[in-house]
Protein backbone atom coordinates (compact mmCIF):
# COMPACT_ATOMS: atom_id res chain seq x y z
CA UNK A 1 0.00 0.00 0.00
CA UNK A 2 2.79 2.34 0.88
CA UNK A 3 4.54 1.66 -2.43
CA UNK A 4 1.50 2.59 -4.49
CA UNK A 5 1.15 5.92 -2.65
CA UNK A 6 4.80 6.72 -3.29
CA UNK A 7 4.42 5.77 -6.97
CA UNK A 8 1.37 8.02 -7.28
CA UNK A 9 3.24 10.96 -5.70
CA UNK A 10 6.20 10.35 -8.01
CA UNK A 11 3.98 10.27 -11.12
CA UNK A 12 2.17 13.44 -10.12
CA UNK A 13 5.42 15.32 -9.63
CA UNK A 14 6.73 14.11 -12.99
CA UNK A 15 3.56 15.14 -14.78
CA UNK A 16 3.46 18.56 -13.16
CA UNK A 17 7.12 19.17 -14.07
CA UNK A 18 6.51 18.23 -17.71
CA UNK A 19 3.35 20.33 -17.70
CA UNK A 20 5.32 23.34 -16.43
CA UNK A 21 7.98 22.91 -19.10
CA UNK A 22 5.39 22.60 -21.88
CA UNK A 23 3.52 25.65 -20.58
CA UNK A 24 6.76 27.66 -20.38
CA UNK A 25 7.72 26.72 -23.95
CA UNK A 26 4.26 27.66 -25.22
CA UNK A 27 4.40 31.05 -23.49
CA UNK A 28 7.85 31.68 -24.95
CA UNK A 29 6.66 30.78 -28.43
CA UNK A 30 3.66 33.11 -28.17
CA UNK A 31 5.81 35.97 -26.84
CA UNK A 32 8.49 35.51 -29.51
CA UNK A 33 5.85 35.36 -32.25
CA UNK A 34 4.27 38.57 -30.99
CA UNK A 35 7.64 40.34 -30.81
CA UNK A 36 8.77 39.17 -34.25
CA UNK A 37 5.50 40.08 -35.97
CA UNK A 38 5.59 43.59 -34.50
CA UNK A 39 9.15 44.31 -35.60
CA UNK A 40 9.74 46.86 -38.34
CA UNK A 41 12.08 46.52 -41.27
CA UNK A 42 13.22 49.00 -43.90
CA UNK A 43 12.32 48.19 -47.49
CA UNK A 44 14.77 49.41 -50.13
CA UNK A 45 14.38 50.33 -53.79
CA UNK A 46 17.37 49.02 -55.80
CA UNK A 47 18.05 50.80 -59.08
CA UNK A 48 20.74 50.99 -61.71
CA UNK A 49 21.81 54.52 -62.55
CA UNK A 50 24.32 56.48 -64.57
CA UNK A 51 26.35 59.54 -63.66
CA UNK A 52 25.97 62.29 -66.27
CA UNK A 53 27.78 65.61 -66.57
CA UNK A 54 25.43 68.42 -67.55
CA UNK A 55 26.54 72.09 -67.50
CA UNK A 56 29.54 71.27 -65.26
CA UNK A 57 27.32 69.52 -62.69
CA UNK A 58 27.30 65.81 -62.11
CA UNK A 59 23.82 64.32 -62.03
CA UNK A 60 22.66 60.80 -61.32
CA UNK A 61 20.24 59.67 -64.02
CA UNK A 62 18.00 56.69 -63.33
CA UNK A 63 14.92 55.03 -64.71
CA UNK A 64 12.29 54.76 -62.00
CA UNK A 65 8.96 53.01 -62.33
CA UNK A 66 6.00 55.36 -62.24
CA UNK A 67 4.81 53.76 -58.97
CA UNK A 68 8.16 54.26 -57.22
CA UNK A 69 8.78 57.93 -58.05
CA UNK A 70 7.09 58.93 -54.79
CA UNK A 71 9.95 57.31 -52.85
CA UNK A 72 12.51 59.39 -54.74
CA UNK A 73 10.55 62.61 -54.16
CA UNK A 74 9.86 61.98 -50.45
CA UNK A 75 13.45 61.07 -49.52
CA UNK A 76 16.68 63.02 -49.50
CA UNK A 77 19.24 60.24 -48.89
CA UNK A 78 20.62 57.82 -51.41
CA UNK A 79 23.23 55.06 -51.27
CA UNK A 80 25.56 54.72 -54.21
CA UNK A 81 27.76 51.63 -53.95
CA UNK A 82 27.48 51.71 -50.12
CA UNK A 83 28.35 55.45 -49.86
CA UNK A 84 25.54 57.64 -48.57
CA UNK A 85 24.70 61.02 -50.12
CA UNK A 86 22.06 63.70 -49.71
CA UNK A 87 20.32 64.69 -52.90
CA UNK A 88 17.69 66.92 -54.41
CA UNK A 89 15.56 66.11 -57.42
CA UNK A 90 16.96 68.07 -60.35
CA UNK A 91 14.44 67.03 -62.98
CA UNK A 92 11.83 64.37 -63.74
CA UNK A 93 11.10 63.80 -67.40
CA UNK A 94 7.49 64.39 -68.34
CA UNK A 95 7.52 61.56 -70.85
CA UNK A 96 6.39 58.16 -69.67
CA UNK A 97 8.38 55.31 -71.20
CA UNK A 98 7.28 51.69 -71.54
CA UNK A 99 9.88 48.96 -71.17
CA UNK A 100 9.99 45.63 -72.99
CA UNK A 101 8.15 43.91 -70.14
CA UNK A 102 5.34 46.51 -70.30
CA UNK A 103 6.33 48.49 -67.18
CA UNK A 104 6.00 52.26 -67.13
CA UNK A 105 8.93 54.35 -66.00
CA UNK A 106 10.25 57.89 -66.03
CA UNK A 107 13.80 59.21 -66.15
CA UNK A 108 14.79 61.04 -62.95
CA UNK A 109 17.84 63.26 -62.51
CA UNK A 110 19.28 63.82 -59.04
CA UNK A 111 21.75 66.52 -58.04
CA UNK A 112 24.19 65.63 -55.29
CA UNK A 113 27.76 66.27 -54.19
CA UNK A 114 29.55 63.23 -55.53
CA UNK A 115 32.98 62.07 -54.41
CA UNK A 116 35.79 62.31 -56.94
CA UNK A 117 35.63 58.59 -57.65
CA UNK A 118 32.06 58.99 -58.93
CA UNK A 119 32.70 62.11 -61.03
CA UNK A 120 33.07 60.23 -64.30
CA UNK A 121 30.70 60.86 -67.17
CA UNK A 122 28.57 57.79 -68.09
CA UNK A 123 29.64 55.86 -64.99
CA UNK A 124 27.20 53.05 -64.16
CA UNK A 125 26.39 52.84 -60.45
CA UNK A 126 24.13 50.86 -58.16
CA UNK A 127 21.63 52.98 -56.22
CA UNK A 128 19.55 52.22 -53.14
CA UNK A 129 16.72 54.43 -51.92
CA UNK A 130 14.77 53.77 -48.71
CA UNK A 131 11.15 53.04 -49.44
CA UNK A 132 9.26 52.61 -46.18
CA UNK A 133 9.30 51.09 -42.73
CA UNK A 134 6.99 48.13 -42.71
CA UNK A 135 5.90 45.76 -39.98
CA UNK A 136 6.60 42.09 -40.61
CA UNK A 137 2.94 41.39 -39.78
CA UNK A 138 1.81 43.69 -42.63
CA UNK A 139 4.24 42.05 -45.02
CA UNK A 140 2.95 38.57 -44.15
CA UNK A 141 -0.67 39.72 -44.39
CA UNK A 142 -0.08 41.18 -47.89
CA UNK A 143 1.83 38.07 -48.92
CA UNK A 144 -1.02 35.77 -47.84
CA UNK A 145 -3.79 37.96 -49.27
CA UNK A 146 -2.05 38.37 -52.66
CA UNK A 147 -1.16 34.70 -52.89
CA UNK A 148 2.62 35.05 -52.74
Amino acid sequence: MNNSIEAEIFLRKEISFVYKIVLLVMILIVCMTFIILNMNYQTVLNLDAMVKRVNNIYLVMMQVSADDIKYIINNNKIKIDDDEFYYEVYKIDKELYISDNMKNYKVVYLRLNLDKKYQVDNLAVSVKVNKENKMIFEYLKNYIMNGG
